[in-house]
């Protein structure tokens, strides 16, 4: 929930009292995909995957963190060589 957050700019379920918002997430509700431009679907589905109930099914942190690396590294200036006339 805490990646989505960050996303969002506010917490899950923040338009319902601290109690019903637990009791929407025991119920198997989960917040909506929030609206960033930074947000990929990779990055989405991944966020999706840490919250299954069965922990079996959940994404493992190796995966989490192979993901985020590959999102900062799709974003990461590609380097350029000047020719040799620029100086």
């Amino acid at each position: 929930m805490i990646f989505r957050q960050i996303f969002a700019g506010q917490a899950p379920f923040s338009d319902e009292s601290h109690v019903a918002g637990v009791f929407s997430m025991l119920m198997g509700r989960r917040p909506p995909r929030p609206d960033h431009p930074e947000l990929s679907d990779r990055l989405w589905e991944t966020i999706k995957g840490c919250w299954k109930v069965d922990p079996g099914q959940r994404k493992t942190i190796t995966r989490v963190v192979a993901v985020l690396e590959a999102e900062v590294a799709a974003r990461q200036p590609r380097s350029c060589t000047l020719g040799p006339n620029w100086t």
